[in-house]
């Protein structure tokens, strides 16, 4: 979730939160969010720390750039990946995605759509990686369904924005993305 969200909670809090979950087995994912505080030196420590807990880092290019000081993606992942985490994926909007794994990068593609509103946009592809890692599908389909999942959201005003899984995989399909 997004670490910016709830400050209260603070770095020791969330490094306690995701070791004990790590200690028992379970599967930890981060998605930092924006730090409203301009990412002081500080703050891209702490995060990087938390890294050695997380199994899949989630951050936008953005956020990558900040907290690894690197201009190329894949200089980002690489440089992001040294702190612990075992995989990263870069959310890069309209250029996709990145994911770097144990040795390889991966890239994820876009779909074409008409664009109306962009908010939950990252959040929705989060939840996308959740639903394959879930289901334990390969990193590649894994991109492909998060990726679908957020063009229909940033595809769609209002609430009624977020689909029900038959949607996405409908979509997929007129978009000739073999799903299963």
């Amino acid at each position: 979730a997004d670490y910016f969200v709830a400050p209260a909670i603070g770095f020791e809090n969330a490094r306690n939160v995701l070791r004990d979950a790590k200690q028992e087995g379970k599967i930890t994912l981060l998605d930092t969010g924006w730090d409203p505080n301009g990412w002081q030196e500080k703050t891209r420590r702490q995060i990087c720390a938390l890294l050695r807990y997380v199994d899949i880092f989630l951050p936008n290019l953005e956020e990558a750039a900040a907290l690894s000081g690197n201009k190329l993606p894949e200089d980002m992942a690489r440089q992001l990946r040294n702190h612990g985490c075992e995989q990263i994926i870069i959310k890069m909007g309209r250029e996709g995605s990145l994911a770097l794994g144990r040795d390889d990068f991966l890239r994820g593609g876009v779909f074409s759509v008409e664009v109306l509103d962009t908010t939950g946009a990252g959040d929705a592809f989060d939840a996308g990686v959740v639903y394959g890692h879930i289901n334990r599908w390969e990193t590649g389909r894994t991109l492909q369904f998060a990726s679908a999942l957020a063009a229909i959201v940033v595809s769609k005003r209002g609430e009624d924005r977020y689909p029900p899984l038959k949607e996405i995989e409908s979509f997929m399909r007129l978009k000739g993305v073999s799903y299963g």
